[in-house]
């Protein structure tokens, strides 16, 4: 007995040992569950990002067959006049502040949207819009500004005016000169853009004009809502000529003083292309008639 000794246990069952262990186990499988989770998040802020920036740079595009420029030309229509880059204001002209411009906003409510032109979709529907530029005599743009007061959609301006007028088409009214027709399909929630003018030589800035026309509420009862930016540029500078609409069925919104006699001085020679043609009219040029822009929804 005396010569007996007792067999030593093996180190792993140390419990000191076995406790440190299970500490460092522990600790090793927490650091990799808060690593995965911490990867995850970053994977859907990544993603959800990714899906912001393409939401703001969707839109449709207008079509125009006359100008020098191709008005579905999206490198052209999102950057703003003046940058460095080749570009023209698109969408991003409609977040500029201009110093010469008052945002105009004409609402009339209470009128369904009626049976436009829009795609089935909901939010993810379009709706087809008639932008003309044209020539009116005095008489005829004052007698429009007249109506639209009366209506109570109309708003004068320091350097532009803004009206609303129903039943547009059935008015009959005469345009003394049609300058230039655009078809253009907006999608809902988005903007599209249609340009008029050329490109400098180093083409870093359009010279002429960007409308671009953004829709936001396109439901039967609610009306036809959106905005419209008209950028008018030139190398003397840029002027933005914004206002917010609600159209019922039938009614246009329409845009007096956005181009002048005096505008344009040094690029005329360049610009032969519609709209521009006005200065060749003697009525215009004699301030016996006015430019105006026109946008009407497509109703069908």
């Amino acid at each position: 007995m005396q010569a007996y000794k007792p067999k030593k246990k093996p180190f792993w069952e140390n419990p000191i040992l076995q406790i440190a262990v299970i500490v460092l186990i522990a600790a090793f499988l927490v650091k990799n569950i808060m690593g995965n989770s911490a990867t995850s998040l970053l994977g859907k802020r990544a993603q959800h990002s990714q899906g912001f920036t393409r939401s703001e740079r969707k839109g449709g595009n207008g079509a125009d067959g006359e100008s020098a420029l191709d008005s579905s030309s999206q490198s052209a229509a999102d950057a703003t006049a003046g940058d460095n880059t080749r570009a023209t204001q698109g969408r991003s002209a409609a977040a500029a502040t201009s110093e010469k411009s008052t945002t105009a906003g004409l609402n009339v409510a209470g009128s369904a949207l009626g049976e436009v032109g829009t795609s089935a979709g909901g939010d993810n529907g379009s709706v087809n819009f008639k932008l003309t530029y044209a020539e009116i005599s005095s008489e005829m743009a004052a007698k429009w500004s007249n109506d639209a007061n009366n209506l109570g959609f109309f708003q004068s301006l320091p350097e532009y005016s803004v009206g609303i007028l129903y039943d547009f088409r059935k008015r009959g009214d005469t345009l003394k000169q049609n300058l230039k027709t655009a078809d253009i399909k907006v999608l809902h929630g988005s903007s599209a853009v249609n340009l008029s003018g050329v490109m400098t030589d180093d083409g870093s800035q359009l010279i002429g004009f960007a409308t671009s026309v953004e829709l936001k509420v396109a439901e039967a009862g609610q009306g036809l809502q959106g905005s419209i930016l008209v950028t008018k540029n030139s190398r003397q500078g840029t002027e933005n000529f914004p206002s917010e609409f609600e159209l019922p069925k039938g009614a246009a919104i329409f845009i007096l003083g956005a181009l002048k006699t005096e505008n344009f001085l040094s690029e005329r020679s360049k610009l032969q292309m519609p709209p521009f043609q006005i200065f060749k009219s003697p009525e215009f040029m004699t301030h016996k008639a006015e430019f105006v822009i026109i946008l009407e929804p497509d109703y069908k």
